[in-house]
């Protein structure tokens, strides 16, 4: 009786209603299905965070956004380099003591605490505040204050409360503020492009201040935010986008190249095996050349590989790569349009450091260039792109090995040929290329890039 009273119910509906009916359930069936197929497995690689998501908290924290974000600690190394007539403190921090957070506290006055404190316990005039990222300096111009005296007087006003100090506009509309520096030095002015690492001043006690700190503030819209959603003492130089240190116009020689690559690496947290074994796979593919395009399908270049032609020799004569069959050609039909997005993606041509040759890595690599305004052979970019296929995911085995602080050059060098770079014959090539190169990568690398 009760089955024969839910058919009755069921047919008595009209048909728009079934409809309905049937298309909710078929909705509800299909949400299930994309949680459990695509959600979870992302879920258990660690992806998606499910503690983020829901919360109620403005912003990400730290440790969502640190791969992509890279914003530097802004307390540099006591050790600095000078490069193109540039300070860097790169290295390491000495100081990561936080001595007030953001947010409300009682002393030394109470009230909001727009940004963090950074003590250092030491003398006035000592330890050296970097740019936490590349940017564009919009304070101080000539006319603001640049002598602010360090004292222990809270109630002193000088530059507004914040004695000396420097303002820096980020690519990413972020605005950084490093307070408190000590008198006469600041190295920067509003207008001057500053990168990653460079030194923008010495800690000390100006304005509203009870001793030797960095006041340190991060700005989004013009409103402060918690500047630990952006930097953690704990990973100061987090690994993530690259900020090359010279060579004018992106890239250079393959030397210059090389040299470039490896100090950005080890400026960047990489072991020197790991940063030895990344070189020997880039020697090996494209041999520093950013705008090496592979032979086979340059000028007058004709391959055959187990009896079948390769490169150049498939392309009909009316094929537009014949009319940009070399390096600089080529790079430059890229970056003015001529030779199109879907033609670049998808000529089968291997490109630069890494010899890109897939459709859909070829057209990632050439979005991203465009993305940033520049060329396609941009060193920078090209660095950016390589970590970026490696942080994605799809290459666990090679990013273990490069984070594995124990594993030897040769060792990673081959993990990364056999996951990353996958060549047709990889189980003797793999090996036979990191036993050949390891050791003089590992070299070079302790010699300074040199």
């Amino acid at each position: 009786m009760e089955e024969n009273r839910k058919q009755s119910f069921w047919s008595k509906l009209p048909l728009k209603t079934k409809a309905i009916i049937i298309s909710v359930a078929i909705g509800f069936i299909s949400i299930m299905l994309f949680l459990i197929v695509i959600i979870t497995p992302l879920m258990v690689l660690g992806i998606i965070d499910v503690e983020g998501i829901g919360s109620s908290n403005v912003g990400l924290s730290y440790s969502n956004i640190s791969s992509a974000n890279s914003f530097w600690w802004p307390i540099g190394s006591n050790e600095t380099e000078e490069i193109d007539g540039v300070t860097f403190a790169s290295g390491n921090p000495e100081y990561i003591n936080i001595s007030s957070e953001f947010g409300y506290r009682e002393t030394p006055y109470p009230g909001e605490h727009q940004g963090i404190d950074i003590a250092s316990g030491q003398n006035w005039g000592e330890g050296n505040i970097i740019a936490a990222k590349d940017g564009k300096v919009i304070y101080p111009t000539e006319n603001d204050p640049l002598s602010c005296v360090s004292n222990t007087d809270v109630s002193d006003r000088c530059g507004g409360g914040y004695g000396n100090y420097v303002m820096i506009e980020h690519s990413d509309g972020t605005v950084t503020l490093y307070a408190h520096m000590y008198e006469n030095s600041i190295t920067v002015r509003a207008g001057d492009t500053v990168k990653q690492g460079q030194v923008i001043g010495l800690m000390g006690s100006s304005g509203q201040s009870e001793g030797t700190h960095l006041h340190f503030e991060v700005r989004v819209n013009g409103t402060q935010v918690d500047p630990l959603n952006y930097v953690s003492s704990e990973d100061p130089r987090p690994k993530g986008m690259f900020n090359l240190i010279s060579i004018e116009g992106g890239y250079g020689s393959a030397e210059e190249n090389k040299s470039v690559m490896c100090k950005t690496l080890i400026n960047a947290g990489y072991s020197n095996n790991a940063v030895a074994g990344i070189l020997v796979n880039v020697s090996h593919e494209g041999g520093f050349q950013t705008n090496n395009m592979e032979n086979c399908y340059e000028f007058n270049q004709c391959c055959r590989i187990n009896g079948k032609n390769y490169g150049m020799c498939t392309k009909s004569s009316n094929d537009p790569l014949r009319n940009y069959a070399n390096d600089e050609l080529y790079t430059a039909a890229v970056d003015s349009g001529d030779y199109s997005k879907e033609s670049f993606s998808s000529d089968s041509v291997g490109y630069g450091l890494i010899q890109w040759t897939s459709e859909g890595r070829k057209q990632g690599l050439y979005e991203l260039s465009k993305s940033e305004g520049k060329s396609i052979a941009d060193l920078n970019i090209q660095i950016n792109y390589l970590f970026k296929e490696i942080m994605g995911g799809s290459y666990p085995v090679t990013w273990e090995a490069l984070t594995d602080e124990t594993a030897s050059a040769t060792e990673i060098a081959t993990k990364f040929c056999l996951d990353f770079e996958r060549p047709s014959s990889k189980e003797t090539e793999c090996p036979a290329r990191a036993a050949s190169k390891s050791a003089a990568f590992v070299q070079y690398v302790e010699n300074g890039c040199q």
